[in-house]
């Protein structure tokens, strides 16, 4: 039976500065750690795990198939990806964003004509691998866009990247041609990491004004969803030390808290459980959560597990706003899942 390969889940800025305050080893020693960028694309996460002898398509939660689907996404990579062809990449998966018409909406990438495949990372399984061995996990989890595109085209006869239509590698987000590069100590006070947040959220915003990637890559001006920041730092590579420290920053329009900025040095405070309600459960979260658990359809026979998913993801992302509230999960939870349910059977109703 084939195991799904997960994708790690990635935190706000504050709450990897909470947990590097909490847990200083997940630094490996080196409280200053490198980032790069790459634009979020506002799509649904997914994979292609490439095995001996056959291919598995699969989604952020669930192994896909065709009747079984996510988007279409199964029946495409059913339809041009074929195993016998691409021998070499036996071992791999590879990540990527589904994304394009059809797949959520406000986006310049639901602009473009075909939906699309934007690749942004690859593991291989490697039974030698440790944590200790940077070597060794950089080879493991890989994230250069440069290294994965090397990967796809030379790791068979066959060039993946020719071979399968609408497939990308989504490369390091830039400005004016040059490769931005952020770093963060972790050790650093709120005050001092002002200036920092500042830049990032600059680029953010910048990036939500007009995703750069779509416009050069398919010609369509329009908002992009925000950035993803990368470790490259030596001591930081590998897909744990990715779990411990990446993090994502959204434009205002895409941010599942409602926050002042894109990024944050401290979690929102709220006063109620109303107001908690307000801050967390928002529509960027509700359509995120319709797409991952209910495949993007709107049918009151799907409401369960929408529910089920809009509060294992709010008590799962939003404990750093809990707390900093002084409230409880169990204070909060009924009114989580009744905004949910009212909000999912409002939805279906207009359609």
């Amino acid at each position: 039976m084939t195991t799904l390969v997960k994708w790690p889940s990635i935190e706000s800025f504050h709450n990897i500065r909470k947990a590097t305050a909490k847990y200083p080893h997940i630094l490996n020693g080196n409280h200053k750690v490198v980032y790069r960028g790459k634009c979020k694309l506002h799509g649904t996460n997914s994979a292609i795990q490439f095995l001996d002898d056959d291919i598995v398509a699969q989604s952020r939660s669930t192994i896909l198939k065709p009747g079984h689907d996510n988007a279409g996404f199964a029946a495409w990579v059913n339809k041009y990806v074929r195993p016998t062809e691409l021998t070499g990449l036996a071992g791999y998966t590879v990540f990527g964003e589904w994304c394009g018409p059809g797949i959520n909406k406000g986006c310049s990438i639901h602009m473009i004509e075909e939906k699309v495949f934007a690749i942004f990372a690859m593991m291989k399984e490697n039974p030698d691998f440790t944590v200790d061995c940077m070597e060794t996990a950089e080879r493991h989890f890989i994230a250069d866009p440069d290294e994965i595109e090397n990967i796809l085209r030379t790791k068979d006869e066959l060039d993946f990247l020719e071979a399968v239509p609408n497939t990308y590698v989504i490369p390091w987000h830039t400005a004016n041609k040059v490769t931005e590069e952020v770093v963060v100590d972790w050790n650093s006070s709120a005050e001092a990491l002002g200036p920092l947040v500042k830049d990032i959220n600059t680029a953010v915003d910048e990036v939500e004004a007009c995703d750069p990637w779509v416009k050069e890559t398919f010609g369509k001006e329009g908002t992009g969803e925000g950035i993803v920041y990368y470790p490259v730092s030596k001591e930081h590579l590998g897909r744990d030390n990715f779990s411990a420290l990446a993090f994502k920053a959204k434009g205002e329009k895409h941010k599942i808290v409602k926050a002042k900025a894109p990024v944050v040095i401290d979690p929102a405070v709220a006063a109620s459980v109303a107001e908690f309600v307000d801050l967390v459960v928002t529509e960027p979260r509700l359509e995120q959560g319709v797409q991952e658990a209910c495949g993007g359809e709107y049918e009151l026979r799907k409401i369960g597990p929408f529910i089920g998913h809009i509060g294992k993801d709010v008590s799962k992302e939003c404990q750093a706003e809990l707390e900093a509230s002084e409230l409880t999960w169990k204070q909060v939870s009924k009114s989580v899942t009744n905004r949910a349910r009212e909000w999912y059977i409002a939805k279906t109703e207009e359609l």
